[in-house]
């Protein structure tokens, strides 16, 4: 464990089930998260436009009555948007858009 902590830090668990199989412990190692340094470009049009309005503090309704799109579409886009830039949450891509457009 030692020698995981000082490779990965905290970004590993245990795997105790497949530990207890092969009769050692087994330490996964989580790769860490690469984000890139500006979202814009791996965002398609729209969802660049949504994440606009999301910086603008709009809510999901707002953003499918303004863009005549179904509430479900902007959930899938900003879903999309997540996925594509690694970000965990709506706040940490409105951030990152306010950021690149300064």
């Amino acid at each position: 464990m030692r020698l995981a902590r000082d490779t990965a830090g905290d970004d590993f668990t245990i795997d105790f089930a497949t530990g207890r199989q092969i009769g050692m412990p087994v330490l996964v190692l989580r790769a860490p998260a690469v984000r890139p340094s500006n979202p814009l470009p791996v965002l398609s049009r729209r969802e660049r436009q949504i994440a606009a309005l999301i910086a603008h503090g709009a809510r999901n309704k707002d953003i499918a009555a303004k863009l005549g799109i179904s509430l479900a579409t902007v959930k899938d886009h900003i879903h999309n948007a997540l996925t594509k830039t690694g970000f965990a949450t709506r706040a940490q891509l409105a951030a990152a858009i306010c950021t690149s457009t300064g």
